[in-house]
């Protein structure tokens, strides 16, 4: 009797599952770009959901986020006094949480280091490694940060320009990052 009732359970079970696993939804056709290729890679090695530039995305049970670009919005005095004093002298910035314990976050931070020295003089590079510090939240919260690894870069005006959560390829990192540093002035050359 017991052995019928656990293999009627199953049988629902399963069906339940299969029944959820369909999609009704039409699927897509559009073109991919390199970005969101590489944020659909990270997205499967970390099964987060990612912002990208001129997208919006979703998770479930969770609110939409703005797009990208938008501008920092903080309080003086919520981040931390070195950040704020960089970002009021108009230098760009990034910005990344780790876990420590993560392997994907240790070939991040390993791809961050090495774009970083890159540009010196050029960005600052702000690392919060299982920081779980009431600093660390405020910046977290005014960045929207909901996953670990995360890396956000603001431009020289305050705008988060890139944000990205899971691996990220040190190529389309040293992109992101050029394109926050000289963008303005690229504009204005061809202008």
């Amino acid at each position: 009797m017991k052995k019928k009732i656990f293999v009627v359970f199953l049988v629902i079970v399963l069906i339940a599952i299969l029944s959820g696993c369909s999609s009704s939804a039409p699927e897509s056709t559009d073109t991919k770009t390199n970005g969101e290729q590489a944020d659909q890679a990270g997205q499967a090695s970390q099964g987060t959901q990612t912002t990208t530039q001129g997208t919006k995305t979703t998770t479930e049970g969770q609110s939409e986020k703005e797009e990208i670009p938008r501008e920092f919005k903080y309080k003086k005095g919520t981040l931390p006094t070195y950040m704020e004093h960089v970002l009021d002298n108009g230098v760009p910035i990034i910005v990344v949480f780790y876990d420590s314990d993560d392997r994907i976050s240790q070939m991040l931070k390993t791809n961050i280091e090495q774009v970083a020295e890159l540009f010196p003089r050029e960005i600052v590079y702000f690392d919060f490694t299982d920081d779980n510090s009431d600093r660390a939240a405020k910046v977290s919260m005014s960045l929207g940060i909901g996953y670990i690894p995360s890396i956000s870069i603001v431009n020289k005006n305050k705008q988060i320009v890139f944000q990205q959560n899971g691996f990220i390829d040190a190529n389309y990192l040293e992109h992101q990052v050029f394109n926050a540093i000289y963008q303005d002035e690229t504009e204005k050359d061809s202008k």
